[in-house]
């Protein structure tokens, strides 16, 4: 059995609006859904339906640079399973047309995925298996945002990942097991920001993430999140 895990890095990214002001940072903090499923020969074997949060920030260090650093932290669990991620990239706004701003950025994020598992033995199936995913991944990516009025903002995102990571199996009836890969694959997203106040937005995002190796063994991840950001200036 080879698992790989991609960490969904991309998924329900939080913008920043540098198209209305000259911002110096925002935090974005909302819940989130997370459907992530497990694949075999780019079959889902396993899937699922995780609740949680997440938290963004975008900050300008250097006024008027374009210069901007982004951290994020992730986590959602139900039962059994439980997902985690945190990760940081730096970037540079770009402004295209007066409507129009382009943000590439590279980046890194560490993902941790956790759950049970029944595996087939010569002896019989044996469940309860725990099964524990932990990904590092290096990132390129590119957001797009246009300006569609005053106060309402759409993002599209697009971002390749490669990743390394290590899954472990462990039981008391089992020796534990660790299993090591690499994997690779693409993100996408769309974010809308609605401008209430100068400072105060609502923020609705999809993304999706699909991660193979070799031998189309990985994982993807579709995730929804709404959120309140809060903009410094």
């Amino acid at each position: 059995m080879k698992k790989t895990l991609l960490s969904l890095c991309l998924v329900l990214c939080g913008t920043l609006s540098a198209l209305s002001f000259d911002p110096k940072g925002r935090v974005d903090v909302g819940a989130a859904y997370f459907n992530i499923r497990v694949l075999e020969n780019r079959e889902p074997i396993q899937e699922m339906d995780l609740w949680g949060g997440r938290a963004d920030a975008t900050i300008l260090p250097i006024s008027g640079s374009g210069i901007a650093l982004k951290p994020t932290i992730y986590g959602a669990g139900k039962g059994t399973d439980d997902f985690f991620g945190t990760g940081i990239a730096i970037g540079h706004y770009t402004p295209i047309l007066k409507r129009l701003c382009l943000l590439p950025a590279i980046g890194y994020t560490y993902t941790e995925l956790g759950t049970r598992i029944t595996l087939e033995t010569p002896f019989g199936p044996l469940t309860g298996v725990k099964e524990r995913f932990r990904s590092n991944s290096l990132f390129v990516s590119a957001d797009l945002q246009l300006k569609l009025k005053e106060s309402l903002y759409a993002t599209g995102i697009f971002q390749y990942a490669w990743a390394s990571s290590t899954t472990t199996l462990t039981h008391e009836n089992l020796p534990k097991q660790r299993f090591k890969g690499n994997s690779s694959g693409p993100g996408v997203a769309l974010v809308l920001d609605y401008y209430f106040r100068k400072n105060w937005s609502l923020s609705v995002a999809a993304g999706y993430n699909r991660s193979l190796d070799d031998a189309l063994f990985g994982i993807e991840g579709f995730g929804l999140k709404i959120g309140l950001a809060y903009c410094f200036y």
